[in-house]
Formats: structure tokens, sequence, C-alpha cells
């Protein structure tokens, strides 16, 4: 009996472990997702911006991107 009270145990401790694990992994995911769309917002309002005719230092400042990114956005822009 003591055999299965320790397996039982170990099961249950396993199962405890992998659905704590799959509960990070989601938060971890649905972190980077929400990331991932607050870029896409950041340089969808760049190029705007940048469309109307401002500067780089203010389009960084508005969006939180860096101004050599919001270079290399204008610089792609301006070859497309």
């Amino acid at each position: 009996m003591g055999t299965i009270q320790i397996d039982y145990q170990n099961d249950f401790l396993f199962k405890k472990g992998e659905e704590k694990g799959l509960e990070e992994g989601l938060q971890k995911g649905l972190e980077k997702g929400e990331k991932k769309g607050e870029i896409k917002t950041s340089i969808k309002i760049a190029l705007a911006c940048l469309e109307e005719g401002f500067s780089i230092e203010k389009v960084a400042k508005l969006t939180g991107l860096s101004i050599k990114e919001v270079e290399k956005l204008k610089q792609e822009k301006d070859n497309f």
C-alpha cells in the first residue's frame, strides 16, 4: 500500500507541475502577443506621422520607438 500512495502523490505532483507550466507558458505567450501588437501599432502610427511630415524626433517621442527605428522606417517608406 505504501508504493501505491507514493505513486499517487508523484502523479498528483507531476500533474500540478504540468498545469503550472502550461499556465506560465500561456501567460508568456499572451504577453509576447500583446508586445507584438503594441509594436505594430507604434509602427503604424509612426508611418502615419512621417506621412504627415512630422520630424523623426517627434515621431520617436510620440510612439516610443527609438530614433534609429524611426529613421529606418522613414528610409523604408521613402524607398517604397
